[in-house]
């Protein structure tokens, strides 16, 4: 039997409290094999707390500012490049003070369907 295709990914979630309330995010692509820049996002919709204010990000390097609480979470929208029809996808990332988050993203183009797994 022939396995399934998946489209692996990698990309890395740096965020920083620059002062009491607001963190500065920054999304990264990663090449799979090393920590090498990789580009395969295409824009970012984000949103802290309470959703009140969501920010869009259409450029590399993917750096924004949002507002929330630490121990709280960004949700993040993610656009891809869609060479394989990708999706957007949406997750949510714990804000910390410091933190550096690598995800390895699968996705499954017979399903059309992501996996997430934090790294």
């Amino acid at each position: 039997e022939i396995p399934e295709f998946k489209l692996h990914r990698r990309m890395k979630v740096s965020m920083k409290e620059i002062k009491k309330g607001t963190f500065e995010v920054v999304v990264t692509g990663l090449d799979v094999h090393e920590d090498a820049p990789y580009s395969f996002i295409k824009g970012i919709l984000a949103s802290g707390q309470g959703l009140s204010k969501v920010t869009e990000v259409e450029e590399e390097p993917f750096e924004f500012q949002l507002s929330a609480q630490a121990g709280s979470v960004a949700k993040l929208r993610l656009y891809f490049q869609g060479h394989y029809d990708e999706p957007y996808l949406d997750m949510e990332v714990p804000l910390k003070d410091g933190q550096i988050e690598v995800y390895n993203l699968k996705y499954k183009p017979g399903a059309a369907e992501w996996e997430v797994e934090k790294h």
